[in-house]
Order: structure tokens, then sequence, then C-alpha cells
């Protein structure tokens, strides 16, 4: 009798396996380059869109992505550095 309650909790425990990997998974980092401001309203409402569509997805900030925006302010030539910076993070 206790070799079938082991081969059944052994066999219960590594069919439940993938879900406890799945729910410990870390978030994902999404970066997103602005060429606007933080101060924009363009860029508040650009972000929330973006937010909105993860949500409409089924995805939950911090839980399942972190959203990370840099912003260019207008200077093209910082997109290299903000990528560089995303990309360390």
């Amino acid at each position: 009798m206790r070799r079938r309650e082991f081969l059944g909790t052994l066999v219960g425990g590594a069919s439940a396996w993938p879900f406890v990997v799945r729910a410990q998974k870390a978030p994902l980092r999404i970066g997103f380059l602005s060429a606007g401001s933080s101060a924009s309203a363009f860029s508040a409402y650009a972000n929330d869109a973006i937010k909105q569509a993860f949500a409409d997805g089924g995805l939950v900030e911090a839980r399942d992505y972190l959203f990370d925006v840099r912003y260019a302010a207008g200077n093209y030539e910082r997109f290299p550095e903000l990528a560089r910076e995303l990309a360390r993070r």
C-alpha cells in the first residue's frame, strides 16, 4: 500500500511541476524608447495606451511584465545611449 501512495504522490507532484515553474517566472522587462519627454501629454497617453493593450491581452504590470521607458526629449542622438541603458537593465 505504501508503494502506491508514494507513486501517486510522485506522479501528482511531477504533473504539477510545470504549473509551479510557470507561476514563479520572473516578469519580462519591456523597454520603450520615446522621442518625446516624460512631461509630454502625448507620452503619457502613449504609455497608457500600451499598458492598456497589454491589460487587454491579460497581462498584469509588475506580475507579467515591467514597462521601462526612456525619453530622448527630442534629442535623437541619445537613442543609442538610451538603448544601451535599457539593454543593461
